[in-house]
């Protein structure tokens, strides 16, 4: 089987095109996932279902005697005491100190209940207690003192049990009595060890007044003591290993469901996990009685049966947010409610009385199971996403509840695998889960692609916004110049008509400047030096009278760079804010020095002051400290009274200019 999936998945792989890269990747991890859950599933399987017997058919019990004289423990392994035994209604014999009857009541198969038996011309139900008899004829071995140690491996029973090996009591579960009072249900699997001789007599004392069913539920099996410890070993371990496993991919959805409400079907498929890894604790072996030996059987029994009646509308529930198109509302609400009622029916009612609603609940699990199969079947002819390895899952799952069914009622003797179908549905919900969080990762790198594009665009962008709020801050500041120029001109015309030439000249130059350098981001600190110059110059020779200049500058300027018409407006605002509102004649100094790294400018002026710098700061200085701050780093401005004027200080380190406008306009400049 495991071959043929693979060659046909091998085939498709080979065969198909695909349209990327994914595809391939997403084939790959599916083929893996089914081929180890293949061979996980055929490992326990095997582990499960085989207990070690040979190939050679043993004998059954037949009439209460079963003949064993031929086989060879050693070789052929051991051996299952089904059959036909010997029973005894209400009767309680040990074959020692109350021996048997000659004849029995009936013979009775064995694994089997007694319900429906019937025994003195009266049909039998559940409840009461009798005692199992069986003759087993053992091989005789050549030296009476060389005994083979042999045992009897029991499994729980219904409801209490006491086992004898030739008259003495060797173990037992709970406590057999003949009425309600005295009995006391307990389930205790274990192996009983005994030293052969050539023949063993078995006596079985049952009784029940707790459960629907009663009677010896499970086979029985004798053979070396040594071998089914060991077999006990190998189903013990195997019990763990789902245990582990389930419980873990259990607490693993419910900590996605906790960092992510919104994926409910992870809640609903870890309860559902818990609850089977809880069952497995309270079925089979029975490892919550060893584990917690003063636990009651009827709360044993009631969280067995709540874990099943429970597990089911939970497991529905996981379907139908997977795939919520597929699956009504209404079979939901349904489905939910007759599972809440199955379990008040456990909560509220003795146990010999739930235990009655199992095979009618079962008949609903597998209505609910077909419905499903075929939500499910739609969901994959609509190409949901994960709808294959869900169906996959399902349909062993499925078979392995079918199989549990059947098992419970006595109808096969295969074991119960439902840990092992859910073992394997949780490996494809694992690789489903693992191709969801691949497809969403590979979106999210596409998506945070696209969105690093949109980031870049939205910085230039930005950048060009920058530029232009500087080149229209350069726009408001030319006619200032140009104003206060033409009336300089307008004057000297009708005082001096030479002086009005130089004038003339000198604006013609400011001019020129303010064509050619207004629209460029970055000019020599010399160019605006000059135009300064000039511009005071025209100044002074409208105030000739009254304004004196004064200009100096120490250090290297080569290579150092401005934004254009960052110096005039302080020379402006000293003669308009200083000068002009002294009313006498003013004094106007404009220093600049290269201290180091720094580049200091400073524009003094005897004037009264400002009452606050605020207004400036928010018109012609504040524009200035802009467009110096959009190209370096550590700008400072500031504006100070002091004794016998104000000074302006502008402060900056032209090396510190900003990365990525020098790149940005690096790339301006290739681009022409």
């Amino acid at each position: 089987m495991i071959r043929t999936l693979t060659a046909t998945i091998e085939y498709r792989h080979y065969t198909m095109s695909f349209n990327n890269n994914d595809d391939c990747m997403r084939l790959a991890s599916l083929r893996m996932t089914i081929n180890m859950a293949l061979l996980c599933a055929a490992l326990l399987a095997q582990e499960a279902c085989s207990p070690g017997f040979s190939g050679r058919t043993p004998p059954a019990a037949r009439q209460g005697t079963m003949d064993l004289g031929r086989w060879d423990f050693m070789r052929d392994g051991p051996v299952d005491l089904s059959g036909t035994w010997g029973f005894y209604w209400k009767r309680l014999y040990d074959g020692g100190a109350s021996p048997f009857p000659h004849h029995p009541d009936a013979y009775i198969p064995v694994p089997g209940i007694w319900n429906g038996l019937h025994v003195r011309g009266r049909e039998l139900r559940g409840d009461g207690y009798g005692t199992y008899r069986l003759r087993v004829l053992l091989p005789r071995r050549g030296d009476p003192d060389d005994r083979q140690k042999l045992a009897v491996m029991v499994h729980d029973m219904g409801t209490a049990y006491s086992l004898f090996f030739g008259g003495s009591r060797v173990g037992g579960g709970g406590v057999v009595g003949r009425t309600a009072g005295s009995a006391r249900p307990g389930y205790w699997p274990d192996v009983f060890e005994f030293y052969a001789e050539d023949h063993l007599d078995i006596a079985l004392q049952i009784s029940n007044f707790h459960h629907r069913k009663g009677g010896a539920w499970e086979k029985i099996v004798i053979g070396p003591a040594s071998r089914l410890h060991e077999l006990r070993e190998q189903r013990i371990t195997c019990d763990f290993f789902l245990f582990g496993a389930i419980i873990l991919m259990g607490a693993y959805h419910l900590v996605i469901f906790c960092l992510r409400k919104k994926e409910r079907s992870c809640l609903y498929f870890g309860l559902f996990c818990l609850l089977i890894a809880v069952r497995i604790m309270v079925t089979g072996e029975y490892y919550v009685v060893r584990m917690v030996p003063s636990i009651s059987w009827e709360l044993l029994l009631c969280i067995e049966y709540i874990t099943f009646y429970a597990s089911v509308p939970l497991f529905f529930l996981f379907l139908r947010t997977m795939f919520p198109e597929e699956f009504t509302a209404q079979t939901q609400a349904a489905i939910v409610a007759a599972g809440a009622l199955f379990c008040s029916f456990v909560l509220l009612l003795p146990s010999r009385y739930y235990t009655s609603t199992m095979q009618t609940y079962q008949l609903l699990s597998v209505c609910i199971c077909l419905h499903s199969l075929g939500a499910l079947g739609r969901a994959l002819l609509r190409k949901r996403e994960g709808s294959l390895l869900i169906i996959l899952g399902f349909i062993i799952l499925f078979v392995t509840v079918i199989n549990d069914f059947l098992q419970s009622n006595m109808l096969v003797r295969t074991g119960y695998l439902v840990p092992f179908g859910l073992f394997l549905f949780i490996f494809l919900q694992a690789a489903f889960l693992s191709l969801r969080f691949s497809r969403a990762y590979n979106a999210v790198e596409h998506l945070t692609g696209e969105l690093e594009q949109k980031n870049m665009r939205l910085v230039e962008l930005i950048r060009d916004n920058e530029e232009a709020r500087c080149k229209l801050l350069q726009e408001r500041m030319g006619p200032h110049f140009l104003f206060n120029a033409l009336n300089t001109v307008h004057s000297l015309l009708r005082k001096d008509s030479q002086l009005a030439d130089e004038a003339v000249i000198m604006l013609a130059d400011n001019y020129r400047f303010l064509i050619d350098n207004s629209f460029l981001p970055l000019i020599p600190f010399d160019s605006e030096w000059q135009f300064v110059k000039n511009y005071l110059k025209l100044e002074e020779l409208r105030f000739r009278d009254s304004l004196s200049v004064c200009m100096e500058r120490q250090g290297d300027f080569t290579g150092i760079s401005v934004p254009p018409l960052v110096l005039q407006p302080l020379v402006e605002n000293a003669l308009k804010h200083g000068i002009q509102r002294r009313g006498g004649s003013g004094t106007v100094r404009v220093c600049a020095e290269r201290v180091g790294g720094t580049l200091r400018i400073i524009v003094w002026d005897n004037g009264p002051g400002l009452a606050s710098t605020a207004d400036v700061f928010s018109r012609s200085l504040g524009n200035i400290r802009k467009r110096l701050s959009y190209y370096y780093n550590d700008v400072d401005i500031t504006l100070n009274a002091e004794a016998n004027g104000v000074a302006a200080r502008v402060m900056f380190v032209p090396g510190a200019m900003k990365k990525q406008m020098i790149e940005k306009d690096e790339r301006r400049d290739y681009g022409h």
